[in-house]
């Protein structure tokens, strides 16, 4: 009961603030900035590490300049979420253009499953209006890890209630991917695969945005079993509450190592982040050290050579 009040205590605020129009939301926005920022200092000292050891080379304006152009968008993308208990599909339309549908969609004709592959970058809550774009009838899986809170769980998915797809816990991808494909039909699963992994995900390790990266491996082991198609979704910002959503396909790296999709799939997410950095989210902690790290991961086999 407890965990009902404040789901409702938090919904009903956001779907009033929800019903302001997205310019006077980006007016909220501007000041959760000036709070988030300056007053609160939220998570700013892991963004200004992550920052400072990915463009050591920048100037300390510079760093700085994109710390705030990245709060800023951070603030963005939290008023945009909202917006999402009350948006109309013509506004939605008008803000996200989708180019290169027809990758899914031949794949989807072929009776292939999709493996949808994208990053925290831009607003990639929006990244879901692509299935409206589908022109072959199929479930759209949306893999997500759930929040520590009831309510807070509930409430994402409430959020993202907006768009038809289906949500599965991450802790159920596999055996539930599995099913999907005996069932003879083609299927989409969308992968959010730029976190660090946690204890339980299979994992290795590369160079991304010239850091050694632990990343996760799941997607590429699965959908080599069921023969999968990959796609990256790159998410690119057109301006304040526009975005473009272009569907790449992944070709694998031809350089004989491991995951040859997973590592092309980062190598695409590293152009697209150093094209739009602000768009990345910098406030997480993508790189731990020491025994930090060695917690959160099993042990990691040997980082190839030459990368």
């Amino acid at each position: 009961m407890n965990e009902h009040i404040k789901y409702y205590a938090a919904l009903l605020p956001l779907k009033a603030i929800a019903c302001l129009p997205l310019c006077v939301l980006y007016g909220v926005s501007d000041f959760l900035y000036l709070l988030a920022y300056y007053v609160f200092r939220y998570r700013r000292r892991v963004t200004r590490e992550n920052i400072e050891r990915v463009f050591p080379d920048w100037s300390v304006n510079e760093q700085r300049s994109l710390e705030r152009a990245y709060y800023h968008h951070l603030c963005d993308l939290v008023v945009e979420i909202i917006k999402l208990l009350h948006i109309s599909e013509a506004e939605m339309s008008r803000r996200v253009e989708v180019s290169g549908m027809q990758h899914v969609n031949n794949a989807l004709a072929a009776n292939r499953p999709v493996f949808i592959m994208l990053g925290h970058f831009g607003n990639w809550e929006w990244v879901q209006q692509l299935e409206r774009h589908m022109t072959v009838e199929a479930p759209v899986h949306n893999i997500y890890r759930p929040t520590r809170t009831k309510w807070s769980n509930q409430m994402m998915l409430r959020l993202r209630s907006h768009f038809p797809g289906l949500y599965l816990q991450q802790a159920y991808t596999f055996r539930s991917v599995l099913r999907f494909a005996k069932e003879g039909r083609p299927f989409v699963v969308s992968f959010i695969a730029d976190q660090h992994p946690n204890s339980v995900t299979m994992y290795h390790k590369t160079q991304f945005l010239g850091q050694e990266t632990a990343f996760v491996t799941g997607a590429e082991e699965l959908g080599q079993r069921i023969g999968a198609t990959y796609i990256y979704i790159n998410v690119r910002a057109k301006s304040r509450g526009n975005y473009r959503l272009e569907c790449q396909p992944i070709e694998p790296l031809s350089d004989g190592l491991p995951y040859p999709y997973t590592r092309a799939y980062m190598r695409m997410m590293e152009t697209s982040i150093l094209e739009q950095p602000e768009q990345w989210l910098w406030s997480h902690r993508r790189w731990l050290q020491g025994k930090e790290e060695r917690r959160t991961l099993p042990p990691a086999p040997p980082c190839e050579g030459g990368e």
